[in-house]
């Protein structure tokens, strides 16, 4: 049985949101020490579940028990680490792509045993039986769970990032009308992509001008004095929006140049 409950956990506090830890195989006097141990540098609860063959089943069935464990911010496997029941608790947690942090705590005539269960996928390992153990789980533990919020956190981000490209490449292809994605280099527009309307118009492909000054390709030789001039304007903040002529596949013609910044440094347009 579950003898500890967790209340509604907080999350707007990211890294540092409270911690919640579920310890299988212990007992009241270990989840007691741990949360209090946890709870000198910040918010904590444990909870227990003594029969660990119970849990195993609890998610081959899929019952109520993953609904608390997606509560759960690390798993503490108390006891001895080389039984098959904490070898298919570990494998069925993984095995549904839990990446929760999970830590053997073992007596510490395993030592040698424990260091063995790293390679078998447990997040850390950490000997019972010193008058400090409790406290060094505590550590471990706080550990294991900030480095599991942020590796989320970077990859929450990181997909967040590689959505917001997609929608930005989707939008800059469809643009009806010739467009740049450059960057400003020592004053000077480099071209980092160009859309199909640009390569229509100008003729040149987006593997010919990137990584080259834009200007040398469709800036008529006499403004190049003017574009100069518009480039020192964007450099120091101004936002263009005005006619030109560039020389496109067909002759010079009148364009209307506008200028959006993309980056907040204002280098990327």
């Amino acid at each position: 049985d579950m003898t500890r409950g967790f209340g509604a956990r907080e999350t707007s506090e990211g890294v540092d949101a409270p911690i919640a830890v579920l310890v299988v195989g212990g007992d009241e006097e270990l989840a007691t020490g741990l949360e209090s141990a946890l709870s000198a540098a910040g918010s904590a609860t444990v909870r227990v579940v003594q029969d660990g063959d119970g849990v195993l089943d609890s998610l081959a069935d899929g019952d109520g028990f993953l609904d608390a464990l997606a509560q759960v911010d690390c798993v503490v496997r108390a006891g001895r680490v080389v039984d098959d029941a904490a070898d298919e608790l570990l494998e069925a947690i993984r095995a549904r792509g839990d990446a929760t942090p999970v830590v053997a705590y073992a007596p510490v005539e395993e030592t040698c045993t424990l260091l063995d269960a790293l390679a078998t996928g447990y997040t850390d390992v950490v000997p019972a039986g010193d008058a400090d153990a409790v406290d060094v789980l505590a550590e471990r533990v706080r550990s294991a769970v900030l480095a599991a919020r942020t590796r989320t956190r970077a990859n929450e981000q990181a997909a967040a990032l590689r959505a917001e490209r997609d929608r930005f490449a989707a939008l800059f292809e469809n643009i009806p009308e010739p467009t740049v994605f450059y960057e400003l280099e020592d004053g000077e527009p480099v071209a980092l992509d160009v859309n199909p309307a640009f390569e229509d118009v100008f003729g040149y492909d987006a593997e010919t001008v990137r990584g080259d000054v834009v200007d040398e390709y469709i800036v008529p030789a006499d403004r190049r004095e003017e574009a100069a001039e518009l480039n020192d304007r964007i450099a120091h903040g101004e936002h263009l929006d005005r006619e030109v002529r560039r020389t496109t596949a067909d002759g010079d013609r009148q364009f209307l140049l506008r200028d959006v910044p993309l980056a907040e440094d204002d280098r990327m347009r």
